[in-house]
C-alpha cells in the first residue's frame, strides 16, 4: 500500500535535532571542524532575525536533484546509517558545503624535501673535494715545516748594470795557422772553421773555402779521428784547385797506406801527381808522391811472403805540406793557378805537342773525365807508342780519367794516367804494356807483376830524384826485394854498391841474415 506523501518543508526551515545529528554521523571527517551557523537575533527586539537565516539556509541548500553529483565528490553522499535513521517518507537532508583542503602544507613539504636534498648533496661534494685534496695539503703543510722561518723582508737593492759584452775575438789566417804549427790540432781546427763560415758564403772564395776544409781534414786525421778525416778529405778530392786537390789526395794516400790498403794508396798517390801536373813549377810535394807510391807497392810485393822485411824510410812523407810558410797574397795565387783547365776538353781528351829540352820529346794533354782507352789511342797516335792491353776488362779500361798535364814524356803521362785508375803500365822500349794486379789470371803471376814494378817504380824514383837524402832507402827497397825473389846477386850488388848513404840496417826473420850499409 503505497505510503502517504507528508508534505514538505519549506527550504528556509530549520532542521530538527534528530536531522541534524543523522548528517553529523553520516558525513566524512573533516580536519576543519564546522560550526553550526547560530539564529542571529534582532539587536533591537531580542527575536530570532529569520530573514537573514532564511537567506544562508538557502544558500547552504543542495543542487536540484537533476544535477548529477562529481565522482570525486564522495562525502556528500549519505551512508546507509544516515538513510536507515531518516523517517521513511521524508526527503533526503542536502548536504552540507565542504570546504577545499588547503595546499600550503603540501608545498611547504616539498620545499622541505628539496633544501634536504640539495643540503645532502653540498655535504657529499664537500667531503669529495677534501679527501682529494687531502695528500696536497700534506705535501703543502710539510713544505712549509720544512721551509725556513722567513725573514724580515727588506728593500731590494737594484742589481748593478752588466758589463758590456767583451768583442768577438779577432780571428785570421794567421792565428789559425800558429795553431796548426804549434800542434794545437782542436784549436786549429775551430779556428779554421770559423774562417770557413765567413769564406762560404762568398762564391769567389771557393778556392779558399776548399783549402780551410783541407786543412780542417788534417788537424781530423792528426787528432786520429781518421773517418771524419777521411770523408772530408775525400770532398776537397775533388775541388778545383789542383793543388788543394793534390794535397787532400796525398793526405787520402796516406791514411790509405797506414791502413794497410797499399794499391789504393798507389793509385791516390798518382792522383796528386796529376793534380800537381797542372801547376807550372815543379813542387816537392810530386817527388813525395812517387817515393809514397813506390813504397806501398813494395809492401804489397812483399805481403806475398811469409818473412816481414822491415826496411828503414823515413818519415818525412807524412810532414810534407805545400801551404807552410805562405803569406796571405802568395796564397791565393797558389790557390788560384790552373783552375778550370780541365774544362778545355769537355768533348774529349787533348793531346799536343809541347816544347821540351832539346832533343827530348814532350807532350801537353788536357782531359776532363774522358775515358782511359781513348786518352792512351790518342797518346799513341801523337807519340808514335805502341799500347797493349795484358788481363784489362773493357770496364776497366773506360775508367775516367781527369788531368791536365802542361809538359810531359810520353812514359810519364802513360804511368800517371793508368796508376791514378788503379792499373800498372810497363815499358819495353816503344811499347806499354797496361796490366790490372786486381785480375792476373793466376797468384804467381800477380806476385811477379808487382816484384818487377816495384823495382821499375823505385828505379824511376832514383832517376827523377837524383838528390832526394831518401836514395839510400830506395836502394834499400830495391835489395830487399831481389833478395825475398831469390835475385841474391842483385841483392848484394844493391847493398855493397851503394855506400855512403849512412841508412843503417835491416833484418830478415825469416832469412836470419842482417844486412848493413855505411
Amino acid at each position: 500500500m503505497p505510503t502517504p506523501k507528508r508534505p514538505a518543508k519549506k527550504a528556509g526551515a530549520t532542521r530538527t535535532a534528530k536531522q541534524q545529528a543523522a548528517a553529523a554521523t553520516s558525513a566524512p571527517a573533516d580536519p576543519t571542524p564546522t560550526t553550526a551557523t547560530p539564529t542571529a537575533q534582532d539587536p533591537a527586539s531580542g527575536r530570532p532575525n529569520s530573514g537573514r537565516a532564511r537567506t544562508k539556509s538557502a544558500s547552504a541548500a543542495p543542487k536540484p536533484a537533476s544535477a548529477a553529483p562529481k565522482p570525486a565528490s564522495a562525502a556528500a553522499k549519505p551512508t546507509p546509517a544516515a538513510a536507515g535513521s531518516a523517517s521513511p517518507g521524508s526527503a533526503p537532508a542536502p548536504a552540507e558545503r565542504q570546504r577545499p583542503r588547503s595546499r600550503r602544507p603540501r608545498v611547504a613539504a616539498l620545499l622541505l624535501n628539496a633544501f634536504l636534498v640539495l643540503l645532502g648533496a653540498g655535504l657529499l661534494l664537500g667531503l669529495l673535494y677534501w679527501f682529494e685534496g687531502l695528500p696536497a695539503r700534506e705535501e703543502a703543510v710539510s713544505t712549509v715545516a720544512k721551509a725556513p722561518a722567513a725573514q724580515t723582508p727588506q728593500r731590494e737593492v737594484p742589481p748593478p748594470p752588466a758589463a758590456p759584452a767583451p768583442p768577438p775575438e779577432s780571428l785570421s789566417w794567421q792565428l789559425a795557422e800558429r795553431a796548426y804549427r804549434s800542434k794545437d790540432y782542436e784549436l786549429a781546427r775551430e779556428r779554421y772553421g770559423l774562417l770557413l763560415a765567413r769564406s762560404a758564403a762568398t762564391p769567389a772564395n771557393a778556392a779558399v773555402s776548399d783549402f780551410f776544409r783541407f786543412r780542417i781534414g788534417r788537424c781530423l786525421a792528426r787528432s786520429g779521428k781518421l773517418e771524419e778525416a777521411r770523408a772530408l778529405l775525400g770532398s776537397v778530392s775533388h775541388s778545383d784547385s789542383p793543388i788543394v786537390q793534390a794535397a787532400a789526395d796525398y793526405d787520402l794516400a796516406v791514411l790509405d797506406y797506414l791502413a794497410g790498403n797499399h794499391l789504393a794508396a798507389r793509385a791516390k798517390a798518382y792522383s796528386a801527381v796529376a793534380a800537381l801536373a797542372a801547376m807550372e813549377a815543379g813542387f816537392p810535394l810530386e817527388t813525395d808522391c812517387d817515393y809514397l807510391a813506390a813504397r806501398a807497392l813494395t809492401d804489397k810485393a812483399l805481403a806475398f811472403h811469409e818473412t816481414s822485411l822491415s826496411v828503414p824510410l823515413s818519415h818525412r812523407w807524412q810532414e810534407a805540406d805545400v801551404f807552410g810558410g805562405l803569406e796571405q797574397e802568395a796564397l791565393r795565387r797558389l790557390l788560384n793557378e790552373g783552375r778550370g783547365g780541365a774544362e778545355q776538353a769537355v768533348l774529349g781528351p787533348q793531346v799536343s805537342k809541347a816544347r821540351g829540352p832539346a832533343g827530348a820529346s814532350r807532350y801537353s794533354v788536357v782531359c776532363c773525365q774522358g775515358p782511359l782507352e781513348e786518352l792512351l789511342q790518342r797518346l799513341s797516335l801523337e807519340a808514335g807508342m805502341e799500347i797493349r792491353w795484358e788481363s784489362v776488362a773493357p770496364a776497366a779500361r773506360r775508367r775516367t780519367v781527369t788531368m791536365v798535364f802542361k809538359v810531359g814524356s810520353a812514359q810519364r803521362i802513360c804511368e800517371v794516367a793508368c796508376g791514378g785508375v788503379g792499373l800498372l803500365a810497363r815499358f819495353t822500349g816503344e811499347q806499354a804494356i797496361i796490366h790490372d794486379p786486381h785480375a792476373c789470371p793466376s797468384l804467381s803471376e800477380q806476385r811477379e807483376l808487382l816484384y818487377a814494378e816495384a823495382v821499375s817504380t823505385w828505379r824511376r824514383f832514383l832517376l827523377r830524384s837524383p838528390g832526394d837524402p831518401r836514395l839510400g832507402e830506395g836502394h834499400f827497397a830495391v835489395a830487399a826485394l831481389h833478395e825475398c825473389f831469390a835475385d841474391t846477386s842483385s841483392a848484394l850488388r844493391e847493398y855493397h854498391g851503394r855506400r855512403g848513404f849512412g841508412f843503417g840496417c835491416a833484418t830478415m826473420p825469416g832469412r836470419g841474415r842482417t844486412w848493413w850499409s855505411c
